[in-house]
């Protein structure tokens, strides 16, 4: 049986090509992505062809909404001063139980446990396409 990480990658999702940030707030949640989109679209007015590109503080807020704890892993916006690559990163900072919301560059991803979940990929961090992309906003989600 797949599972709801599974189901969320860009070529399995239903026929959605979703974005990054939706896939991200899907994972961590635990929701498939199509219905994280829709909260997107009645929340934010996006319309139904909206495919998922929206920001930081957008995804912030919508699992903020769904009662999920954020901590933010830098300032107040989330924002790390000390650039690190997504690897060394999550070996420094991140607990081997946790689940984070991570921006690299302008991607966002979800690292549960220290394996990274997008639309693309589902890898152990050391194995990721964006184990050395620059980790510029961190949240821990509880």
């Amino acid at each position: 049986m797949m599972s709801i990480h599974q189901a969320n990658l860009g070529a399995l999702s239903g026929g959605i090509k979703p974005n990054c940030g939706p896939t991200a707030v899907a994972n961590l949640m635990g929701w498939k992505t199509s219905a994280v989109m829709d909260i997107f679209r009645k929340e934010f007015d996006y319309g139904p062809r909206w495919q998922g590109r929206t920001t930081l503080t957008r995804c912030v807020k919508v699992l903020a909404w769904q009662r999920k704890s954020l901590k933010s892993m830098g300032n107040e916006q989330g924002e790390i001063r000390r650039k690190m690559s997504l690897k060394n990163f999550v070996e420094m900072h991140c607990k081997s139980q946790g689940r984070y919301m991570i921006r690299v560059g302008g991607h966002l991803v979800a690292v549960i446990d220290h394996v990274v979940y997008d639309q693309h990929e589902i890898a152990p961090i050391a194995e990721s396409k964006c184990a050395r992309k620059m980790v510029s906003h961190a949240f821990e989600i509880k």
